[in-house]
């Protein structure tokens, strides 16, 4: 395995020996490298067993869930044991342990370590597996105090929640967009759910709230500028052959020869595992949106879809919106983009281990767009679509690195100013 674990220990009552130490003579040298203590990451590497991530969502309506990282270490000399007065990192072995996981060059995993589990096995090969949680753990299980948040825009509404003393996110740690709706006055009972109360603010700015691979709690609104096509296309290689999809006979060196006929540009990546859906998940044709402190609704229906499918209705109605009058327009932006349900590619997996693209791949986080292109036992046109990565995966052992991406259909690309990939006249849309 190519991944890097590191863990945060307080090591000061043990002697670390990367420590500031009083009178050595190389350890207790003034402006060295070495600190006066605290929490510092320790390199567990050369225990790891596997490693397994689960971040995202599944669809774009969906909130986003707590990401999840299982981290199995070898714990036959008791290393890893709570009870082991011998361990290295004695006393240290407990829940809430800071955690990283990278490649060198990118996160797929920062959080906490909520739980370990011990193994111990008769032939003496115990594995000591950590339950790690994102920092949504944090947020789902703080309240707020009782107080009057003062009439914003979503990110400063966010900014207002996590500066709060009993939230206190770092500053450090957040990527927050400013948002398009603007919000009400709204009196914040004493006890309410710090991330119940951040996704409904989401929500009434149809955007997106998550905590990306490097611990950032993120913001991205609805009118927030979406990343630049990747480039990445990926691809079973068998255009045009009747073969299955999961063939591998095409090598990453042969991707390229597969499309010149059709001139398909960007960096083939090879799939090895696709799933494709269409049905009505994601259909909603009736949208009704209201808002705290107004009995006012507004519904938006697409009758033909109605007539097709029958009526399927989406009910936001306790968002945060400042004025009655943009209820109308979100129940519209709703129902235009979930009236009709679509063939949809749902996700795709591949072996990162073998791609030479493993660093870009890697580096794919929410809301990158993609390209998936291919053609179903080399029968007929292919499926090609542009979609926005909406969920990222990892099984990781000593011989594969499986990542599974999860997706949400690009229906259109709002407009940008100057962009090459979404300025184009009569082509992109405004957005909300």
């Amino acid at each position: 395995m190519s991944l890097t674990v590191r863990i945060g220990f307080d090591l000061s009552a043990i002697g670390d020996p990367t420590l500031f130490t009083l009178d050595d003579p190389v350890q207790g040298e003034l402006d060295s490298v070495y600190v006066l203590g605290g929490t510092l990451f320790q390199d567990v590497t050369q225990y790891l067993r596997s490693v397994s991530v689960r971040r995202g969502r599944s669809r774009r309506l969906d909130k986003f869930q707590t990401g999840t990282a299982t981290i199995a270490l070898d714990n036959t000399g008791r290393v890893f044991d709570p009870e082991y007065a011998g361990s290295p990192y004695v006393g240290q072995i407990q829940p809430r342990r800071p955690i990283q996981v990278t490649d060198g060059v990118n996160f797929l995993f920062v959080g906490l370590i909520e739980d370990w589990n011990l193994d111990y096995s008769l032939n003496r090969d115990s594995i000591a597996t950590a339950l790690c949680v994102d920092g949504f753990t944090l947020l789902a299980s703080s309240e707020l105090a009782g107080f009057t948040a003062s009439a914003t825009l979503p990110g400063a509404r966010i900014s207002e929640v996590l500066d709060r003393p009993e939230v206190s996110w770092p500053a450090g740690s957040r990527n927050i967009a400013t948002g398009s709706q603007q919000l009400q006055l709204d009196t914040v009972d004493e006890g309410t759910g710090v991330l119940n109360y951040l996704q409904i603010v989401e929500e009434t700015d149809a955007g997106a709230l998550f905590v990306a691979s490097d611990g950032v709690l993120t913001f991205n609104s609805s009118n927030t500028p979406s990343g630049a096509y990747t480039g990445f296309v990926f691809t079973n290689g068998n255009e045009g052959v009747d073969t299955p999809y999961d063939s591998l006979t095409v090598g990453y060196d042969s991707i390229t020869t597969a499309y010149a006929f059709d001139a398909i540009p960007g960096t083939y990546i090879l799939f090895n595992d696709i799933g494709v859906e269409y049905g009505t998940e994601t259909l909603h044709n009736r949208v009704v949106v209201g808002r705290e402190n107004s009995v006012t609704t507004a519904t938006a229906d697409d009758t033909v879809s109605q007539a097709a499918f029958g009526v399927s209705t989406l009910s936001r109605t306790a968002l945060l919106f400042a004025a009655d009058d943009q209820l109308a327009p979100m129940a519209e932006y709703l129902v235009n983009r979930y009236g009709t349900p679509q063939v949809r590619i749902r996700s795709v997996g591949v072996d990162v281990g073998n791609s030479p693209n493993k660093t870009g791949l890697l580096g794919l986080d929410f809301g990158d767009v993609v390209r998936v292109r291919f053609t179903p036992n080399g029968i007929g046109a292919p499926i090609d679509q542009y979609l926005t990565i909406e969920g990222i995966s990892h099984e990781v052992s000593p011989s594969r690195h499986q990542m599974t991406f999860r997706f949400e259909r690009v229906t259109y690309f709002p407009f940008e100013l100057d962009s090459d990939d979404y300025g184009i006249l009569n082509t992109n849309v405004l957005g909300l």
